[in-house]
């Protein structure tokens, strides 16, 4: 049987009773969560996927690239969410009272109720919100200047969620379709599997089938880095989970990891 590591969401962003954290697991594993009475529960999986389990014979299955939307009016529900593959979820907390404030001119369905039933919605997530999620996911910042960015992240997170006009084009001009995206995605892909032998901007972006003003453009709207700054990150974390593993010595994790 499958041994998963207890672990907790990571706190980003709290003010009062809205909050924004992580959960970004590499190997399986479970974390508990609690639904609580008045307040929104958002949790977007960027990547991977979860299991979200609310009795021993209930539960639901979140994949890429998917978003669960819960609200219940009274009482608490304990669940908990595990990972097999690695998995990134943003989770999102807000009062009920806090998100009509932020929409009080918008006609959305939990507000037709008026906030006395449960609500529960599961949605496709759009490229718009996808750049938003990599954003977050990506950008490291020291903890003055973190709250801010975090507190406007929640902000433009919850418009394009909630937002009905708006095309994906028109939110980011770089990534124009889905053939875009899917190109960023395969460069994204190549980068990571060839980690010790990256290929150049140019080369990249010929087997990409972009352009090199695409790409550098694109990947940084999308993933919220730079093409090679992803890179490094991505290869910063490794080095930490082989280190973390006790498997490895240093110098075998600086070889590995290029």
């Amino acid at each position: 049987m499958e041994e998963l590591k207890y672990v907790r969401l990571r706190g980003l962003y709290k003010k009062r009773e809205t909050e924004m954290s992580v959960l970004s697991e590499n190997d399986p594993a479970v974390a508990e969560a609690v639904i609580k009475p008045g307040i929104v529960h958002f949790y977007f999986c960027a990547e991977g996927a979860a299991e979200f389990k609310f009795a021993p014979h209930y539960s639901r299955h979140l994949n890429a690239q998917t978003n669960y939307f819960f609200f219940q009016p009274e009482g608490t529900l304990k669940f908990t969410i595990e990972t097999h593959v690695p998995t990134k979820i943003v989770a999102l907390d807000i009062p009920l009272a806090e998100l009509h404030h932020l929409f009080v001119d918008e006609n959305l369905p939990i507000f037709e109720k008026n906030g006395s039933q449960k609500y529960y919605e599961e949605r496709a997530v759009p490229s718009s919100v996808m750049i938003v999620l990599n954003q977050i996911l990506q950008t490291q910042l020291p903890d003055g200047a973190a709250k801010l960015y975090y507190q406007g992240k929640t902000y433009e997170l919850l418009s394009l969620y909630f937002a009905r006009a708006k095309s994906d084009a028109e939110v980011c001009p770089f990534v124009q379709s889905e053939e875009t995206l899917r190109k960023l995605k395969f460069a994204r892909e190549y980068l990571l599997k060839n980690i010790l032998d990256p290929p150049n901007m140019k080369d990249l972006a010929k087997l990409s089938g972009l352009n090199d003003f695409q790409l550098k453009t694109g990947f940084k709207e999308y993933y919220g880095s730079t093409v090679y700054g992803y890179l490094i990150d991505h290869r910063l974390e490794l080095g930490r989970h082989l280190l973390d593993s006790g498997n490895m010595q240093v110098n075998e994790v600086a070889t590995e990891i290029g």
